[in-house]
């Protein structure tokens, strides 16, 4: 699949464009719109996200609200009242990827926000578990993956302890052996 990051050189209306990176693209969208002082970004995806974010945030009707804005989670200062500041702080979102908070009970701040793929986001939900071994810490899934035992949640559930849960190979013929 052929990276993004450079506009094609085509002709449009017998003027031959040049190659420009995607961000002087959206300079000069920002330059031919500053006429009529917006953006130009209002269709793009980093807007429909932060609109989103002020919706999450501050609009009790919004079906999401109770999640976050009615938890007291809020939006950076600096972003609540100009997209050019979160885009500036956050970027263009990457191809596959929507915002997400590092830290589900923090605030959205250039600090603990990032572009992140369903992936990642899954891993970061306020409902996943998160155990530490040797030193790592890791959601359960994510070490279920790693170590190639889908036994482990179930072991935990048990009472054993991580350690134990966590080393013990799998026993093939009796899954829940002691």
């Amino acid at each position: 699949m052929k990276a993004l990051s450079v506009l094609e050189e085509k002709e449009i209306g017998g003027i031959m464009t040049s190659k420009i990176s995607w961000e002087e693209h959206i300079q000069r969208m920002i330059a031919r719109n500053k006429a009529n002082a917006t953006h130009g970004m209002t269709n793009t995806p980093e807007y429909a996200a932060w609109r989103d974010i002020k919706r999450r945030c501050y609009s009790p009707d919004f079906k999401q609200y109770h999640d976050y804005g009615g938890r007291g989670i809020i939006m950076c200062p600096t972003w609540v009242n100009s997209f050019q500041n979160f885009y500036r702080d956050m970027g263009a979102r990457p191809i596959g990827c929507s915002i997400d908070r590092k830290d589900n009970e923090g605030n959205y701040t250039p600090n603990n926000c990032q572009w992140a793929t369903k992936q990642q986001q899954a891993h970061n939900r306020r409902d996943s578990r998160f155990i530490t071994y040797n030193g790592f810490t890791k959601t359960l899934t994510q070490w279920m993956k790693e170590l190639n035992n889908p036994q482990i949640a179930n072991r935990l559930h048990r009472g054993w302890t991580i350690e134990r849960a966590l080393s013990t190979p799998i026993n093939k013929r009796n899954c829940y052996a002691a």
